[in-house]
């Protein structure tokens, strides 16, 4: 799929802004709250060994590979046991994406083995999902699974909460748009799959990523490559379904990494390579 050379000169005229997020080292206190009060995107980079991420994964597999998940083939919705999924995903392209979106498996030790990590990025504050009713309480643990191509759609999250998402396989992109209103992107509420109402997102059908540009390498290069992870991240390589105001922030986010996602932050994910997330 190509543009026009006259259509992509066009978009190229009038290109967003684009800053890479800050990579800091998730234990290093004081840098870490300094970038919290900066209110920007950042990467809490390191917060989980790679003896950890392996380790949680392969409970994963071992705990909840047989439990049924609703799994998504560009973005056609069906059931079938999580442990499939990472076979299928292989086969997953920019074309025909496969993603994986589950609010409610998660749960006794390996839920909070994923949650942990993000916590103590807050040193030890309240989180506000405590003081909400169980029986009302947001998901706090979603697995989010992704073959090479995925990409989550355009949101931002409900209320006005900081938000994060630990990666324990693979990488992922996070393309931040900043400095927007609501309008410019025509978007609408989505209810959560296992809340409702209670814990509405804010959703566009605007893909950031809908156009590769360029010739691409196969999802397997990127394993353990940084430097091809980030020479592919850019919002250069990429056309968007629609043109779009506000400045682009890019996340690169590896395994053991939490993202940092700023309240009423308009972001979306994709994934260059297989990945897991919480």
């Amino acid at each position: 799929m190509r543009r026009t050379a006259l259509a992509l000169h066009a978009i190229a005229a009038t290109a967003n802004a684009h800053s890479w997020a800050a990579r800091i080292d998730a234990k290093d206190a004081p840098a870490i709250r300094a970038a919290l009060d900066s209110g920007q995107p950042f990467v809490a980079a390191g917060a989980l060994s790679p003896e950890a991420c392996d380790a949680w994964t392969g409970n994963l597999m071992e705990g909840f590979g047989d439990a049924i998940v609703t799994q998504q083939i560009a973005g056609d919705p069906f059931d079938a046991p999580l442990a499939e999924f990472f076979y299928d995903a292989l086969a997953s392209t920019h074309e025909t994406p496969h993603f994986l979106f589950d609010e409610a498996l998660l749960e006794g030790n390996l839920r909070a083995a994923a949650i942990a990590p993000q916590r103590a990025i807050f040193e030890g504050e309240e989180s506000w999902l405590d003081a909400f009713p169980a029986e009302r309480r947001p998901a706090d643990a979603c697995v989010v699974c992704a073959g090479a191509g995925a990409r989550s759609p355009l949101h931002r999250d409900p209320y006005d909460w900081t938000g994060t998402s630990l990666c324990l396989e693979g990488s992922k992109v996070w393309r931040f748009l900043l400095d927007v209103d609501d309008a410019d992107l025509e978007a609408y509420k989505l209810p959560s799959e296992a809340f409702g109402d209670d814990s509405a997102g804010t959703q566009s059908d605007i893909d950031l990523y809908c156009v590769q540009e360029g010739d691409w390498p196969d999802a397997a290069d990127f394993e353990d490559d940084r430097d091809l992870v980030k020479a592919k991240a850019g919002p250069e390589n990429f056309t968007p379904s629609t043109q779009v105001p506000g400045r682009f922030c890019t996340a690169l986010q590896f395994a053991g990494d939490v993202v940092i996602v700023p309240p009423k932050s308009w972001h979306q994910t994709y994934a260059l390579e297989p990945s897991c997330a919480v």
